[in-house]
């Protein structure tokens, strides 16, 4: 199948992949991605035979259960568009005018950088990488534990498995979580210089990049709660506090900030897609 096909397939939703966390192996709708099916064939056409196009709905079917019993511990319930063609470089044909926009831009940074969002996600962000390499350690020490049977572990299989996902989604999450608020804030800057009734109609992009950091931010809470409880009470583990304390002070002055990016509607996450 052609590119060309793939993009007439009915499957997919369209504009879905400007609204997810980039976890393709994690997502339960993958495979109603084109830009994750035209990976996935470019990588086949060069060779790479573990990207062959199979069934394209095999491989997500057990994600949603992954991140339904992630969550069950915890007891809580591009640009935004492109310019239009030949605009930037008729802006740019006046120096003064580059320099004014440039200085406008160079301001909305540092106010960005310096929001209490920007700053409690760098915390966190450094405060778990900080971390990584003793958790590892920990989570290796427990996962050998766990396969001797010296801690007196009924069915040990299971817990070793948890370990390794709860490891990988505060991976993976520790970084993205400080890269989408950032962007939100820099399109809610964006948005509130905007005067185009008809620009003003849309779904705003500081929403749905907020969006979708908490619920990084949640994943995480889930994932170092999780951790805290196969792991167990130790001196080694109190280390843990902090990184579990932050995304949880995050989350509040999140919302906070973007009172609507909770109720932001992801095409196809958020609503029955279309067939």
């Amino acid at each position: 199948m052609d590119f060309d096909d793939l993009a007439e397939d009915p499957r997919f939703i369209s504009g879905i992949y400007n609204f997810c966390d980039r976890w393709c192996e994690r997502c339960s709708l993958a495979h109603r991605c084109l830009t994750r099916a035209m990976e996935m064939t470019e990588r086949y056409a060069e060779g790479d035979e573990a990207e062959k196009p199979t069934d394209p709905q095999a491989s997500d079917t057990e994600n949603p259960r992954f991140w339904e019993e992630l969550q069950s511990s915890l007891d809580e319930k591009n640009e935004a568009l492109d310019q239009e063609a030949g605009l930037a470089s008729s802006i740019f044909d006046d120096p003064e005018v580059e320099a004014r926009m440039m200085r406008r831009e160079q301001r909305k940074e540092r106010l960005a950088a310096g929001h209490p969002v920007a700053t409690i996600s760098r915390d966190y962000m450094d405060a778990t990488r900080g971390l990584f390499d003793s958790l590892n350690a920990l989570v290796k020490q427990r996962q050998q534990a766990l396969e001797s049977g010296t801690d007196g572990e009924f069915e040990p299989a299971e817990k070793i498995v948890d370990l390794d996902d709860c490891v990988e989604v505060i991976g993976w999450y520790h970084t993205l979580i400080r890269v989408k608020l950032s962007r939100a804030l820099m399109s809610a800057g964006d948005e509130a210089e905007e005067t185009d009734p008809e620009m003003l109609s849309f779904p705003k992009d500081s929403d749905a990049s907020a969006n979708i950091s908490l619920i990084g931010i949640n994943r995480s809470v889930a994932a170092w709660t999780q951790l805290g409880k196969l792991l167990g009470t130790s001196p080694e583990t109190t280390a843990f506090k902090k990184p579990l304390a932050l995304p949880a002070k995050l989350r509040v002055v999140t919302e906070s900030t973007f009172p609507h990016a909770r109720t932001f509607i992801r095409p196809g996450f958020d609503e029955p897609p279309s067939e």
